[in-house]
């Protein structure tokens, strides 16, 4: 009978363990693997699920350009929701019914010699060599699955240093606010929010990048609401652009 007891103790404390520890050891997880697919480093401040019933609520999430960017942020998110099926993820395939993207600030660098941050994210590498992306999404740690996505875009923000110790700076107020669906890929996702933030502004043209390479391997109905905006944005690109920067402290 002490046996018994002592087991139903143990597994007791077990349980008491695995809810306090649950979030930590997932933030883990999603750090690590949004690491390993966009090759920046990533960081969750607050991380809260309820494992069985697929519910994950997280706050303050960033992901951080390149450690020789003096601006460590590329994007800052205020809140992430989405609830997923918890059967899935046993077989490390991650299957979200529904996935809620509040995305404060997407800040755009170019440095000093005129490397543009946006060009260390895999998916950018990848679409340059689609062949790259297929092996990588073979050996991936996950696979994924959206089938609703809501996206909130606040401000997206151009710092140029290729002038001076200080840069050039643009802000974009893109308060968008849009719906999408059938998502299939990691790659596919963080396509779709460079292409919504990036077709709203000029930096494609400022800064060089060519918005048409995120386009590329993007698939399924998320593209059709992310639409025309490759073609459209390029069409004035043999207009004459003004430039209205104002330069700043470094922030």
């Amino acid at each position: 009978m002490k046996k018994v007891f002592a087991i139903l103790f143990i597994l007791a404390i077990l349980v008491l363990a695995i809810g306090i520890l649950k979030d930590t050891f997932l933030t883990i997880y999603v750090e690590r693997a949004v690491s390993a697919s966009t090759g920046l480093r990533l960081k969750i401040v607050g991380l809260r699920t309820a494992l069985i019933k697929g519910r994950v609520d997280i706050s303050e999430l960033r992901l951080f350009n390149p450690f020789h960017f003096k601006d460590r942020v590329m994007l800052d998110l205020g809140h992430i929701y989405a609830s997923y099926d918890f059967g899935a993820l046993l077989k490390r395939h991650i299957h979200l019914n529904k996935l809620d993207i509040d995305l404060k600030e997407f800040m755009v660098v170019k440095d000093k010699v005129g490397k543009l941050n946006l060009s260390s994210l895999k998916v950018v590498k990848y679409n340059e060599k689609p062949d790259d992306k297929k092996e990588a999404l073979k050996r991936g740690i996950f696979t994924l699955q959206i089938d609703n996505l809501h996206l909130k875009i606040g401000k997206v923000v151009y710092k140029d240093y290729t002038h001076g110790k200080k840069p050039r700076v643009k802000t974009y107020e893109i308060n968008m606010n849009e719906r999408f669906t059938d998502i299939d890929d990691i790659h596919n996702l963080i396509s779709v929010v460079m292409i919504k933030a990036l077709s709203k502004t000029d930096i494609g043209l400022l800064a060089g990048f060519n918005l048409e390479l995120l386009q590329v391997g993007v698939v399924g109905k998320s593209i059709v609401a992310a639409e025309k905006v490759t073609s459209s944005a390029y069409k004035g690109v043999k207009k004459l652009i003004r430039l209205p920067f104002e330069a700043i402290e470094n922030r």
